[in-house]
């Protein structure tokens, strides 16, 4: 039979998320068998964007940075990751690739399975499925917010500015006059 790699009580707090709590012991199993626990250094790059989705992350210590350039290399999207947290989460059952980079901004500690296995556990299982679509749409909710916060500040910035044009013309209008 394979043998696990993880200690009994990584096996423990694993069990224990959230991510895996619905998963039959047997499935359970068969992931831990497959997780490989890594470290790595700070500045650390997990995966490219680009690069084959096929593994799925979960900090066991540390913070990960995921961010996304466009091509004058500007951030486009930037966001972090803490211990106990399993990603990507976002390309779930659809992209074969991922959308962004993930590097580590302190030393960590992390695992890694492969996300074919997590996937094809997951979607036979309607309670982790329910789970899943949990984190999607808080994640979603995250973003939106984010989103509404910068269109805000950004509206608010233009109308200070179109403020500021139009007191200068009114002074410039006043004094031609």
């Amino acid at each position: 039979s394979d043998k696990m790699l993880i200690s009994k009580n990584d096996y423990q707090m694993l069990r224990n998320l959230e991510d895996f709590q619905y998963l039959s012991i047997d499935r359970f199993d068969q992931l831990m068998v497959a997780i490989r626990l890594r470290k790595a250094p700070k500045n650390h790059i997990l995966f490219f964007k680009g690069d084959n989705r096929d593994k799925l992350f979960l900090l066991k210590s540390g913070y990960v940075k995921l961010e996304d350039t466009d091509s004058s290399g500007s951030f486009l999207y930037t966001d972090y990751v803490k211990h106990n947290t399993m990603f990507p989460y976002g390309g779930m059952f659809l992209e074969k690739i991922y959308d962004f980079s993930a590097r580590a901004i302190t030393d960590i500690e992390y695992f890694y399975i492969p996300v074919d296995l997590y996937e094809s556990f997951v979607a036979t299982n309607s309670a982790q499925i329910k789970i899943l679509c949990q984190k999607l749409s808080r994640l979603l909710r995250l973003h939106e917010i984010r989103l509404r916060n910068v269109v805000t500040s950004r509206h608010q910035n233009i109308r200070r500015n179109l403020s500021c044009v139009c007191r200068v013309l009114f002074i410039l209008s006043v004094e031609l006059c």
